[in-house]
């Protein structure tokens, strides 16, 4: 018997559409390779809403119509993500993460999925949050070496606190053609 594989995709970062598009390629070259050759079973696919309210589906109502799936759940209230997990570390799955960029390969639920104690491809919650944090690593590395050998360009960290102005000033920026 093949081992069992779960999904979570989706998400809250600017990199949705990739996640969504990395669910859609592995679900399109699943269904080709023939039953008897899948080198795992879907157990499920967890799917992270825009407001990070998770949905659990068995893959066979899922794997055919993913963006009927997506619009036919977007109005209801699903799980948070620590119930998600706790329900798939109590099912002992094995979860491929496909939540791309912002708390998706941050650190952010790389450490709820080490807290939780969950099996999967979630990585080193420390690594990511410095590596893949674009915002920690430039400040890492303008602490750690002098302007003149790696010039940084200057950034901003937006936050619910700061948004509006950011965004006043993004607009003040934009040329018009």
């Amino acid at each position: 018997m093949p081992p069992e594989v779960s999904f979570i995709f989706g998400g809250i970062s600017a990199e949705y559409d990739s996640s969504i598009s990395s669910i859609e390629h592995i679900i399109s070259t699943y269904l080709g390779i023939p039953d008897t050759d899948r080198p795992f079973d879907i157990k499920h696919i967890y799917y992270a809403t825009q407001k990070m309210a998770v949905f659990t589906r068995y893959h066979s109502t899922v794997l055919s119509a993913l963006h009927v799936y997506i619009s036919d759940i977007s109005i209801l209230v699903g799980r948070t993500l620590l119930v998600t997990f706790d329900a798939i570390k109590s099912c002992n799955e094995y979860v491929v993460n496909l939540l791309h960029g912002q708390f998706g390969e941050d650190g952010g639920v790389l450490t709820l999925a080490a807290l939780s104690g969950l099996q999967g491809t979630f990585g080193d919650p420390h690594v990511a949050s410095l590596t893949m944090n674009k915002y920690a690593m430039s400040s890492f590395v303008s602490s750690l070496l002098p302007t003149d050998v790696v010039r940084i360009p200057k950034r901003r960290l937006i936050n619910s606190r700061n948004v509006e102005d950011e965004i006043r000033i993004t607009k003040s920026l934009q040329v018009q053609l």
